[in-house]
């Protein structure tokens, strides 16, 4: 049987670091091998079981062996051919690069390392379900622009519980809970308790994981830190949580290798007009949806339209916002292409403006950090300033103030930290000597950012 199949070559160049983790896996101090490799700092994933094979190997049979490994692992202390083997990859999972402001993270006999998604044989790639669920964020984007579809957006957001702040970000900023509102429920599918219809709309589409062109030195760890700002005369940006949240070790993929990510999408047209047939309770922004998730230009129009107004607005959100804080305190954002202000800015990024598609973990938080780009007064140009009777405060603010807990009147205090964060890299130490772990950092790239190309297939 023939399927009726649109199908596009996607191609992903990280230009900043992307993290896609795997849950909440962290790799303890002794799971790990630093190293020096050509004057540069380096790190190797170990593979415990071949470790203990070649310990046992070279210590013979003891009866304290499993100690024996778990003390070398622990204290980073091999014999010297162990070593060789382990910095070669022989004995290693994979190998990568330690970013200098990691590495103190990496030394401390505490340390620990988030790890990226990678395939049983240790090469990182790019989930085909990731990037599905970025597309669709996209594909949102587009359904709020369409005619008469923003107002159930709206009063999807403004209907949820904003006594539990975590429900109304989801409510904001998840397509499972957002889209429900835009489309309607679909009686005929089968749909799954808890998801809503553009989910469902997406089974037509597959994306199949992206696979990079070479197999090493895909990754490096970064020092990964939350950013909040704080706003007024004397305005800087701090880490999160008070000023309290420290960097932790992430494994991110390196834009610095230049490695891109090849993969295909798909679309069964055949299942996505059976779907336009059926009854919702908005069948107009329903078959819109489907009738444009079968059309390549709508792909091309609705990607392209999406990373140009995501980068839009970051650049507001950094240049304007950050751009206009004092540079002689609080985390520095300036200083050339290393740092985020200037990275942002850059004409190589505004070339790219069409191309660039957040993707992988602190992605998150650009919802976030898109809608915080406004001034509290511009917002209502946004979600609107729609209350609910439980609170006189809209929940686009109690969404911004998520995990923060303060009253609800300090969002218009200008002595206040806006709620405004995103997961950045760089260098995160106190050098003051007074306990303000903000007063010199560095804040270097944001998370997240890809160059995406769709070329669609012939046939």
């Amino acid at each position: 049987m023939n399927r009726n199949i649109l199908s596009f070559d996607v191609r992903i160049r990280p230009v900043s670091p992307v993290h896609i983790g795997i849950g909440n896996e962290v790799v303890g101090r002794g799971a790990y091998h630093l190293y020096r490799d050509s004057s540069k700092d380096a790190l190797a994933l170990l593979q415990p079981r071949k470790l203990a094979g070649r310990l046992l190997d070279h210590y013979g049979d003891q009866g304290n062996m499993a100690q024996t490994v778990r003390q070398r692992m622990e204290e980073d202390e091999y014999p010297p051919a162990i070593l060789r083997e382990i910095e070669s990859g022989t004995l290693a999972l994979r190998r990568m690069g330690v970013h200098p402001d990691a590495l103190p993270l990496l030394s401390a006999r505490s340390g620990s390392l988030k790890i990226i998604t990678a395939q049983a044989n240790g090469l990182p790639y790019i989930p085909g379900s990731s990037v599905k669920g970025a597309l669709r964020t996209a594909w949102l984007d587009w359904q709020t622009q369409q005619s008469g579809a923003y107002p159930g957006y709206v009063a999807d957001v403004t209907s949820a519980d904003i006594r539990k702040p975590k429900q109304a970000s989801q409510a904001l900023l998840e397509r499972s809970q957002t889209a429900g509102a835009i489309n309607g429920l679909v009686e005929q599918l089968p749909v799954k308790s808890g998801t809503a219809p553009n989910r469902d709309i997406f089974r037509a589409v597959s994306v199949g994981d992206l696979l990079p062109d070479r197999p090493d030195q895909l990754t490096r760890v970064q020092a990964v830190l939350s950013m909040s700002y704080q706003a007024g005369t004397a305005g800087f940006a701090r880490p999160s949580n008070k000023g309290q949240a420290g960097a932790e070790a992430w494994e991110c993929l390196d834009p610095q290798s230049n490695a891109t990510y090849s993969g295909v999408i798909q679309i069964d047209l055949d299942l996505l007009r059976r779907m336009q047939g059926r009854r919702s309770d908005n069948p107009k922004n329903w078959e819109i949806l489907a009738s444009a998730l079968g059309r390549a230009e709508d792909w091309e129009n609705a990607i392209s339209l999406y990373c140009s107004r995501f980068y839009d607005q970051q650049s507001e959100h950094y240049i304007g916002i950050l751009g206009n804080f004092n540079r002689q305190s609080g985390i520095s954002t300036w200083g050339g292409e290393s740092r985020v202000v200037d990275w942002i800015a850059s004409e190589e990024n505004e070339r790219r403006a069409e191309k660039i598609f957040p993707l992988g973990m602190g992605v998150g938080l650009l919802g976030h950090s898109i809608l915080g780009s406004y001034a509290p007064e511009d917002v209502g140009g946004i979600l609107g300033e729609e209350t609910s009777e439980k609170s006189e405060v809209s929940v686009l603010k109690r969404v911004l103030d998520s995990g923060i807990k303060r009253e609800a009147h300090a969002y218009q205090d200008q002595a206040s930290p806006k709620p405004k964060s995103r997961r950045v890299t760089g260098l995160f130490v106190d050098r003051s000597g007074k306990k303000l772990p903000w007063t010199d950092m560095r804040a270097e790239r944001p998370l997240g950012w890809t160059e995406l190309t769709l070329t669609r297939r012939s046939g």
